[in-house]
């Protein structure tokens, strides 16, 4: 990005927060004073004290400098027009009077009228040429100081631009050594869950069965049953572990398809009404306008929004809200769909928030840690992803990403 140099002062444009009114008042202020009290100092000075003169005459440089420098090649160009203007009146249709020494006066004579070896007489103190070429040199000054300035503007925003540029290709490098990192260990643990679900899940199915057949002994209400119940609700409990355990370690092949996300946020509020009315949870969803159909498996976006939508009721055992909000976005210059999942929860600690995808990380007593770590893995298998964000006290957003198809 190129720095405009009108009508911004440069300090005010290389730092933002000066940009508004007050920093630029006060130096186009003090710009105007400092000639106004220039030329002042110049009329009002004594015609016989002509050093003084040529020294107030040059001092008009330092108001073009300043705005030059603050305002650019217009602002020099234009403050030197402006001090020629007041300066002109008192180099050419004033009369001066000055001394003329002995050695001075024969040079001087056929360019003042009148005038007499030692004594004072009427004129401007300097040649007409030198007063011409001061007022050239005012310009001249305020050209190149403004042309400076801006090559400098601009090489400094540039400088600035190429900084946050290799910040940010730092970031995602950062990002794709972590998510290395991640990818390894989810392989790993990948292995070793499928090898131990598929060794459990056998004899889970007969214990299962068994417990199916002893129900049918027992009527409702006997003591003997009420066992059954139990354990015929805790091996289910088992299966649905079981279950996420190999979804983690062979997650399914998408199946993309076209589908509106909204549609599909409506069927997970039904989904969840029983369980969310237990908690006296509310779920809204919106979508906002010219939202693409995303390109992804529906099957696996229902599952994400099914965790989040869970993840979030559980969280809020007491009550709460959760907002689902669809609309169009960017990614890394991608034409996405986002999905915003917003709870009023108590949100996640800054500690707990850089672990929430990790595998088997939980911080409840009956949680497996693997709803939030399959749905990151899930998003990502269609070329999407999931963040979140949250503050203590102030709930918690989980966003998805899913591609359109021009995406996909």
């Amino acid at each position: 990005m190129v720095l405009n140099h009108a009508p911004l002062p440069l300090a005010a444009r290389l730092f933002p927060p000066l940009a508004q009114g007050l920093w630029g008042n006060r130096l186009l202020v003090g710009v105007v004073l400092s000639a106004a009290a220039i030329t002042v100092c110049h009329y009002g000075t004594s015609m016989e004290l002509a050093t003084l003169h040529n020294l107030l005459r040059r001092l008009y440089y330092l108001p073009i400098g300043v705005a030059a420098v603050a305002y650019g090649v217009r602002g020099g160009l234009l403050t030197a027009f402006l001090c020629s203007l007041a300066y002109a009146p008192h180099a050419f249709l004033l009369d001066h009077v000055h001394m003329v020494s002995g050695a001075h006066a024969g040079h001087d004579v056929g360019m003042h009228a009148g005038h007499v070896m030692g004594f004072a007489v009427a004129g401007d103190p300097s040649p007409f040429s030198e007063k011409v070429l001061e007022i050239l040199l005012y310009h001249g000054a305020g050209w190149l100081t403004g042309t400076l300035s801006e090559r400098w503007a601009r090489a400094l925003s540039e400088s600035r631009t190429v900084t946050l540029q290799l910040r940010e290709a730092l970031n995602e490098r950062d990002a794709m050594r972590a998510q290395l990192v991640r990818t390894e260990k989810l392989g790993a643990l990948g292995q070793l869950s499928a090898g131990l679900a598929h060794e459990i899940r056998n004899p889970l199915s007969s214990i299962r069965g068994s417990a199916e057949i002893l129900a049918e002994d027992h009527p409702q209400g006997t003591p003997k049953a009420r066992m059954v119940a139990i354990m015929l609700k805790e091996l289910g409990r088992l299966d649905q572990v079981l279950t996420e355990f190999l979804q983690f370690a062979r997650p399914p092949i998408p199946q993309p398809c076209s589908f509106d996300v909204a549609a599909l946020a409506a069927e997970v509020a039904v989904m969840t009404e029983t369980a969310r009315a237990q908690s006296h949870v509310e779920l809204t969803t919106m979508q906002a306008d010219g939202v693409p159909a995303c390109w992804a498996d529906p099957n696996h976006v229902r599952q994400i929004l099914l965790n989040m939508v869970l993840n979030a009721t559980q969280a809020m055992p007491g009550g709460g809200t959760i907002h689902i909000l669809a609309q169009h976005a960017e990614l890394r210059g991608r034409d996405m769909v986002q999905v915003r999942v917003t709870d009023s929860g108590p949100g996640i600690s800054a500690a707990n928030l850089s672990r929430v995808f990790e595998p088997y990380f939980t911080t409840r007593n009956m949680g497996t840690g693997l709803g939030l770590s399959i749905s990151h893995s899930l998003a990502e298998a269609n070329n999407g992803a999931l963040d979140v964000a949250s503050e203590p006290g102030k709930g918690t957003t989980f966003t998805i990403m899913l591609p359109t198809r021009t995406e996909a």
